[in-house]
């Protein structure tokens, strides 16, 4: 029997050890603002101070030397003195302080102080909600719950009958898939895979057009209830589209349209807690903060956005952490495997530090969430998203290279017949082709991430005139070594069926 909450199943004592370090960390990251807040009391303190300790019998002074035009004058013309003299001076050394200070100060550090300042006015919206309480109108609130709730409900009732009516067109898909030798059998996947996500999305689709075709009747004339399922339909786009591509990618219901070798237990655990992660964020940023915070709720709707972002890091991190040993095996047994001694090095070092790099990664995808939500999140969730795609992309058309070439390229039987030995000497350079198609492959999959991540467009390059001249020289050389390699190898057979 399911356990109840399956969602967010993970264990208590897993959260716990995980939203202690969270704590810690904003801890740490709230100190620059609670120290800055401090010394800033502490310096109204002592000027107020100052400011008492001056004496009436100084202003009297000074009205008197005011009033006498000499020592007016007088005063005028030191003051005239220091600030074009001496002042100035100081004025350049502060300059210069200041801007050896900034040019000192690293990236880290401004984090760390953004970080702080977000921290506190979260505590400030926290304390003005607890202040103030949770004062909501509440029948305004089920009017327009049920209604977002209907919608989604409709949409997801699509969603779950569509998805019984193409079980069997999705286990055909496999049989299809399952049905050829090992030579072209990734082929078939991946086209069975590639289908299987078109109907998906277009079951998603289907599903989010009958649920807006009822916003008239569960809305009416209100604009803001409207609005709202408007969020709610979004989020479910959104949403089951990511989930959709996460379950495409493990297929932890159908082993035979799995892309990658992976255990059912495996791909069931990947694809469940990501699910959850990407249902728990998405909702909540798209639907839950913006219906909110419009409702004039700002308060709360930032501790909800918070609240989401604070689960969500928590249940990456606790997953990542229980899956660190079983990743941690599969990459030392794939560097036990590899051919080059690079390889090898980098697999155990990856193995080693794999799930600290996914863990660093998601709390800076945390920090952004928090720093720049509007602006910074979509752009970093994209980027993800397209280097996603990238590097699985190159890593499967290379494994596809290599189980159908990799064991050698066959040669036709009237061929075979009359050069017997030319599959031996073909097979022979086919190692060589399949590392420089795999380098190109990698080379090229690195040049889509530079362009994901905005750091460097070498695609726009390539269609300049520098790039075009430059690819034209390298397909002329490729196909001038290929001509000489076709010619080696008639020349070399030639002569043996001739001696």
């Amino acid at each position: 029997m399911p356990r109840p909450f399956a969602l967010l199943s993970i264990s208590f004592r897993t959260l716990r050890h995980c939203l202690l370090p969270i704590g810690i960390l904003l801890a740490i990251m709230t100190a620059p603002a609670m120290a800055q807040s401090s010394g800033a009391a502490a310096q109204g303190q002592s000027g107020g101070e100052a400011g008492a300790a001056t004496s009436p019998a100084d202003y009297g002074a000074l009205v008197d030397l005011l009033k006498d035009p000499a020592k007016r004058d007088q005063l005028i013309a030191e003051l005239e003195r220091l600030s074009s003299g001496e002042t100035a001076q100081a004025g350049e050394s502060g300059a210069g302080s200041k801007g050896e200070a900034a040019g000192g100060g690293s990236f880290a550090s401004e984090m760390v102080s953004v970080v702080s300042e977000r921290i506190g006015e979260m505590a400030v919206s926290f304390g003005r909600l607890l202040d103030g309480g949770v004062s909501m109108d509440w029948q305004a609130t089920y009017e327009l719950g049920w209604r977002v709730v209907a919608a989604l409900a409709i949409a997801y009732l699509v969603l779950f009958v569509g998805r019984l009516l193409l079980r069997r067109f999705w286990e055909r898909l496999e049989r299809y898939a399952q049905a050829t030798s090992v030579r072209h059998r990734l082929f078939r996947v991946g086209l069975a895979v590639l289908v299987s996500l078109l109907s998906g999305a277009l079951l998603i689709a289907l599903g989010y057009l009958i649920a807006q075709a009822n916003v008239w009747w569960l809305a009416g004339d209100d604009d803001r209830i409207r609005g709202v399922i408007g969020l709610a339909l979004e989020a479910f786009i959104v949403v089951e589209l990511a989930r959709l591509l996460i379950k495409v990618a493990f297929a932890p219901a159908l082993p035979g349209l799995r892309l990658f070798p992976i255990a059912e237990d495996e791909s069931r655990f990947w694809s469940r807690w990501l699910s959850s992660v990407i249902w728990i964020a998405g909702y909540a940023a798209i639907l839950l903060v913006p219906a909110i915070h419009d409702g004039g709720r700002a308060d709360l709707a930032e501790a909800v956005g918070w609240a989401a972002a604070v689960v969500a890091l928590a249940y990456t991190w606790g997953n990542l952490w229980r899956a660190r040993s079983t990743v941690r095996d599969a990459l030392l047994y794939r560097s036990e495997r590899a051919e080059r001694s690079v390889s090898t090095w980098a697999l155990r070092l990856l193995a080693g530090t794999w799930h600290l790099l996914a863990m660093l990664y998601a709390l800076g995808v945390f920090v952004v969430a928090i720093v720049r939500p509007e602006e910074s999140l979509p752009f970093v969730a994209l980027a993800t998203f397209n280097t996603a795609v990238i590097a699985g992309s190159a890593v499967f058309v290379a494994a596809m290279l290599t189980q159908w070439i990799g064991r050698g390229v066959p040669v036709p039987d009237g061929v075979a017949r009359r050069m017997p030995s030319l599959q031996r000497r073909l097979n022979t350079y086919v190692p060589l082709i399949l590392r420089v198609i795999r380098i190109a492959i990698g080379v090229m999959a690195f040049f889509g991430i530079l362009w994901a991540w905005s750091l460097a467009n070498v695609f726009e390059w390539l269609v300049s005139d520098g790039g075009r001249i430059f690819l034209g020289v390298a397909i002329d050389i490729v196909i001038i070594l290929l001509i000489a390699l076709i010619a080696w190898l008639v020349a070399t057979l030639s002569l043996i069926h001739i001696s």
